[in-house]
């Protein structure tokens, strides 16, 4: 039970990381810094 609540947790945590790299990804995105940097950068 209590692994099943981690899991559950460490999933939801992924989710928040990776809608945060994609809302940074978005900001740096090549059309706004012009050429392929934001792209290269990670």
């Amino acid at each position: 039970m209590k692994k099943d609540l981690q899991a559950r947790l460490e999933a939801e945590f992924i989710e928040i990381e990776c809608s945060i790299a994609a809302d940074s990804a978005s900001l740096n995105s090549p059309q706004r810094k012009g050429g392929s940097a934001g792209e290269t950068e990670q």
